[in-house]
């Protein structure tokens, strides 16, 4: 049994804008460079497996489907792992639909004997992600960011 590595991949202002209402994130696209590029390819290049939320899914498949080049051919031939109660068919593949427990879905996708990493795109919604997790260990010295871009 592996326990491979899991990675979230998010575009986030300073501010802590992600996306917009509509859920797109053309806004990013103005500040991408070169170093960008580069570290995008080389997580895309270490994935095993696209893990994402129905809404991200549903955004981005017909994008790369509609798109070329090294980012595309990533996003279109490796397998996605998706994640919702309500999707019934997943016609952007290779797919597979995760409903229920995130937790288990997570453990079970670690525990496969799968290459790369699970390269998680997005992030869950606010109303799911724990307080302590947002929240700095001391307020009055915030903690310094590791390994980040």
């Amino acid at each position: 049994m592996t326990t491979r590595k899991v990675v979230l991949k998010m575009v986030l202002s300073l501010d802590g804008f992600a996306t917009s209402l509509d859920g797109t994130h053309d806004w990013m696209f103005e500040f991408f460079g070169d170093d960008s590029g580069e570290w995008n390819l080389r997580a895309l290049d270490e994935a095993g497996t696209h893990a994402m939320g129905r809404r991200s899914y549903e955004i981005m498949g017909p994008h790369w489907l509609a798109a070329e080049g090294p980012i595309a051919t990533s996003m279109n031939e490796k397998p996605k792992a998706v994640f919702s109660n309500t999707l019934e068919r997943a016609a952007w593949g290779p797919a597979e639909i995760f409903g229920g427990d995130l937790g288990v879905a997570i453990a079970d996708l670690k525990a496969r004997d799968d290459d790369g990493t699970i390269l998680v795109h997005g992030a869950p919604p606010r109303r799911r992600v724990p307080a302590h997790i947002c929240a700095p260990r001391d307020r009055r010295r915030p903690q310094p960011l590791r390994g980040s871009r």
